[in-house]
Parts: structure tokens; C-alpha cells; sequence
């Protein structure tokens, strides 16, 4: 006997259902924060790192418009964006968003998916990557001795003020050099004849 036809309606949206449970997979095993809308702009899907991000459970987010769990505002800068989170928390974030085709590739585009990655972390870690290069700075510029880095042609291209006012010396026993120009061995040739310089020493 024939098997039996299936509706048009049920085929579709079954297929919908198998786009739906496919989607669902794939969106919890991304790390990063992802949202997904309807076409209305109502949330249809979260991920556990979207709903950690917002603050906003997954079953309690579904419906809502997206504006109000992924509510943004610009830095005090000006330059990047903060989420609010449902709690009131601001978190910096990125965020791109792009059409989420429908079952039937000649339909139109059914929502939209919106993919935020949050810069807590990274920022932090720029933070403090810019506060100890700011303390090795203090540290180098008041150092009580001479301190200085040089290039591959072993001419200096740093030196602390300290060194600066060694070289200064220097450049007047030593004509015809700048002390932005000495090559090293110039300077560890001066050094040595001038004999060690303690900390604190006078010129």
C-alpha cells in the first residue's frame, strides 16, 4: 500500500522544529554569547554564555524584544559600548549581528543572530599590562644609576636621566657625539675611564 502523504504544513513545520533543535545544539556549545530573534525582533533563543553575559534566563528572555535584555550604552569614552546587564552591571562588549535563514532557503530570512563577546577579561589584562609598564617607567626614570637600552647596531636608543646626564658629560670629553647617538662601546669605553659610578655619585 502507499505510505501515507504527509500535509504540506506538518512537512514544514517539522522541518522548522529539526532547524529549531539544530540551532539550539550548535548555539550551547559556543563560548561566546549568542542571541537569536524572530523576524518581529523577539528573542527566540539563548545561549548559557548569553544568558550568564545579560543576566536574563533563557525561558524568561524568550518573547521578550531583544532591546530589552541586550540593552547597550556607549563608554565614557565614547569609543566602545557597554552592555547593562539585568542587574544593572555594565560590562564592555562587542557585538556583530547577521541574518538567520529560514528552513526553506526561498523564504526570506526568519530572525536574526546576534553574537556578543565580552571584553572584561581582555581589558583587564590591557590594564594591567599598561599599569606595570607604567611602574617600570617610574622605576627607570628614578633610578639613582644609568639605565639604558640599546638597538642591534648597539647604538642607544634609551637611556634614563640619570644616563642622560653621564652622557652629557661624556659628549664633552668626546667630540663630535651626541648622547642620543653614542654607540656602546663609546660609552662603556667612557664609563671605564671615568671608573665606577655609584649610586648618588656626582659628575
Amino acid at each position: 500500500s502507499a505510505a501515507p502523504v504527509q500535509p504540506a504544513g506538518e512537512g514544514r513545520r517539522a522541518a522548522e522544529r529539526r532547524a529549531h533543535d539544530e540551532l539550539q545544539s550548535v548555539l550551547h556549545s559556543i563560548g561566546e554569547a549568542v542571541i537569536t530573534t524572530d523576524a518581529g525582533g523577539h528573542i527566540t533563543l539563548m545561549n548559557p554564555a548569553a544568558e550568564a553575559l545579560t543576566g536574563w534566563p533563557e525561558d524568561e528572555a524568550r518573547g521578550r524584544p531583544l532591546a530589552t535584555v541586550f540593552h547597550t550604552v556607549t563608554d565614557a569614552a565614547g569609543t566602545g559600548t557597554l552592555l547593562v546587564d539585568r542587574h544593572g552591571a555594565h560590562h564592555p562588549v562587542i557585538h556583530n549581528s547577521a541574518p538567520l535563514a529560514a528552513a526553506d532557503a526561498a523564504d526570506d530570512a526568519q530572525g536574526a543572530v546576534l553574537v556578543i563577546r565580552d571584553q572584561s577579561d581582555e581589558l583587564r589584562t590591557r590594564q594591567a599590562i599598561a599599569d606595570q609598564q607604567a611602574r617600570y617607567r617610574a622605576l627607570v626614570e628614578n633610578a639613582p644609576v644609568g639605565i639604558f637600552h640599546y638597538g642591534s647596531d648597539l647604538s642607544i636608543n634609551y637611556c634614563n636621566g640619570r644616563l642622560a646626564e653621564i652622557l652629557r658629560y661624556l659628549a664633552l670629553t668626546l667630540p663630535r657625539r651626541t648622547y642620543e647617538s653614542f654607540p656602546m662601546a663609546l660609552l662603556l669605553g667612557g664609563l671605564m675611564g671615568m671608573g665606577a659610578l655609584a649610586a648618588g655619585s656626582e659628575l
